[in-house]
């Protein structure tokens, strides 16, 4: 294009037209090309996926994940996100090791195989609470160990049991007086079955025993009784002694014999008088023989 020469006007117009024709101007801008276009009309955002739908325009890009990399958010957080409950935003909440065994069920264990009741249960107990609560191993361990402190108790109670009922048998002038026969030997009576005039074996001072053997008088015997009666009331260990010796000593004394020696058999404490508050007053010979016949009142 000559320089000197004016452009020619679209529409095959020749310049200097007149005031009352106005230019007939493209309906298009004109298309720029190369770095112009860039640099005078910027392109739009791409919008990735379908995160461009409903985006304002001049807010900022979503970025395009790039293969193998995660999602980039701007704040490092993506649209609609809330933080986990219960734990700082980002971060899962702490679980307790899976697999453990919990300590408390061995303890508990432990303890009731040693016989530690008052422990052992407590112990299992909780064992049970955290076991459920964290998912830990241990719960047989807890189980058993409460099973056997329940088995110790059991027993212990079983002992106590057999002790209450051992012999209470007495002697002397303090003795306890049985309320169960159990051994079922011929002869054999329970002292309170005992009658005066009765010659017997198996008694003497210093005894415990729960009953004696009834013999024939004209056998070799320990000794006789001389007479029974029952404790009137119980108030006290030495009341009791006290009245055993008077009720006891009066008969004695009507004997006048200085070859025997008397002793009594009574009730000792007050559950034992609640059984039987029978008192059996007995002589033997002084020097520790056998008595031969039956004693001459």
């Amino acid at each position: 294009m000559d320089p000197n020469q004016p452009p020619a006007w679209p529409g095959g117009q020749t310049p200097g037209p007149t005031p009352e024709q106005a230019p007939a101007w493209p309906a298009q801008p004109p298309a720029w090309t190369g770095e112009q276009a860039a640099e005078q009309i910027p392109a739009p955002p791409a919008w990735p996926g379908e995160q461009g739908a409903g985006q304002a325009p001049g807010q900022p890009a979503w970025p395009t994940p790039q293969p193998g990399q995660p999602q980039a958010w701007p704040g490092n957080q993506p649209p609609g996100w809330y933080p986990p409950m219960g734990g700082v935003p980002g971060y899962p909440m702490q679980q307790p090791p899976q697999g453990t065994t919990n300590g408390f069920a061995i303890a508990a264990f432990i303890t009731g195989l040693l016989g530690m009741c008052l422990l052992a249960l407590p112990f299992g107990f909780i064992a049970l609470s955290q076991i459920k609560e964290r998912g830990q191993q241990g719960r047989g361990l807890a189980i058993a160990g409460m099973v056997i402190s329940v088995v110790w108790l059991v027993f212990a109670a079983s002992i106590g049991v057999i002790a209450g009922v051992t012999d209470h048998s007495s002697s002397s002038s303090s003795g306890v007086y049985p309320s169960v026969d159990t051994t079922g030997t011929t002869g054999y009576t329970l002292l309170r079955n005992l009658q005066a005039g009765d010659c017997v074996n198996g008694v003497g001072i210093g005894t415990r025993i729960k009953g004696a053997t009834v013999v024939d008088c004209t056998q070799p015997h320990d000794g006789e009784v001389l007479t029974t009666f029952r404790l009137p009331t119980y108030d006290s260990d030495q009341a009791a002694r006290d009245y055993a010796e008077t009720q006891c000593g009066q008969p004695f004394d009507q004997l006048n014999r200085d070859d025997l020696k008397l002793f009594w058999y009574r009730p000792e404490t007050s559950a034992d008088w609640a059984q039987d508050g029978s008192v059996q007053c007995i002589v033997r010979d002084a020097q520790g023989g056998k008595l031969t016949g039956k004693v001459t009142r």
